[in-house]
């Protein structure tokens, strides 16, 4: 069952994309509603835990463009003539004003990104050259939450 929800495409249920697993290519989900939508990633990731006392948070889920803006190397995979990784290099940066960033990097060259915005943190992308972020949205299909994604991206 689908729901159809204007401007968005419908991605995976939400206790299918675990807390703890790498971020996921949905391209081919989103080129099956618009072939020339830009490539794109969906990452999952726990904003705070519970103590024991209040119920978790509901989960946070984004997605960003999937092609560095240096080299246009995939970042999830690398690319045939650079660097290649079996799985993406995500991690967590501190920057100015001890900010922590959730970070995804390109394995080609190593420019690295913000994970929840897609801002250029590193280079060699040069300042500015920031992923493409895109909207997400948790809705109930039946019995199940599903994550919905943008068409198009955030201005």
């Amino acid at each position: 069952m689908t729901t159809n929800i204007p401007g968005f495409v419908q991605i995976i249920k939400v206790n299918d994309f675990l807390p703890g697993d790498p971020p996921i290519d949905i391209t081919d989900i989103v080129h099956r509603t618009d072939s020339g939508a830009t490539p794109r990633i969906l990452a999952r990731l726990e904003t705070d835990k519970p103590d024991g006392e209040q119920p978790p948070s509901p989960p946070k889920f984004f997605s960003i463009a999937r092609r560095c803006t240096h080299a246009g190397c995939n970042i999830l995979k690398g690319s045939p003539n650079w660097a290649t990784a079996d799985r993406p290099i995500v991690f967590s940066m501190l920057g100015e004003g001890a900010t922590v960033y959730p970070v995804i990097q390109c394995p080609c060259h190593g420019s690295r990104f913000d994970l929840t915005t897609g801002k250029r943190l590193l280079g060699p992308a040069p300042p500015g050259a920031n992923l493409a972020q895109f909207e997400t949205r948790i809705e109930t299909v039946g019995e199940d939450a599903y994550v919905f994604v943008a068409l198009a991206a955030t201005a």
